[in-house]
């Protein structure tokens, strides 16, 4: 019965931790407003590699749910956005790949991205060729990731 009630304080303290959190990083929650379109262009423009450039946006609902799944994936591990993320830049290991990554939220969109890049660590990703759009803030860390893996690394700032 103790091990239940601990368990279950646990799980409690969690979710009240985890609410805080995603409150705060809600009201402070930066996103942008982009063009899509004309930012798709550029990429393929910047990459290099025309239609076979991919456009990945990472979605957003909203600073509060961004947050949340912003603090799962550090205690739960990277979330599925950032596993199929993951995938898609695994290709440049073995045949050439350009992607240009982005989203409305730069929190999330980065830690997607980082956790995406994490997943992918020991791989040699020399065919790849990768495009942050996004805010200089974040492209240091991004930009030791991909470059850590070998690939080609791309910014494109929204700021």
């Amino acid at each position: 019965m103790v091990a239940k009630k601990r368990i279950a304080a646990s799980v409690l303290t969690f979710c009240v931790v985890s609410t805080f959190i995603a409150l705060l990083g809600g009201c402070a929650s930066k996103n942008a407003n982009l063009d899509m379109n004309t930012l798709e262009k550029e990429a393929q423009t910047t990459l290099g590699c025309g239609e076979d450039s991919n456009f990945y946006i990472v979605p957003s609902q909203g600073g509060i749910n961004d947050a949340i799944v912003g603090g799962l994936s550090s205690v739960a591990g990277p979330s599925n956005l950032a596993k199929e993320l993951a995938e898609y830049l695994s290709i440049g290991e073995n045949k050439p790949f350009c992607i240009a990554v982005t989203g409305s939220s730069i929190d999330k969109t980065a830690k997607s991205i980082l956790d995406a890049l994490e997943i992918n660590k020991g791989k040699q990703l020399t065919k790849l060729k990768f495009m942050y759009i996004g805010t200089s803030e974040k492209e240091v860390a991004i930009r030791k990731a991909v470059e850590s893996l070998g690939a080609e690394f791309y910014f494109k700032s929204i700021e």
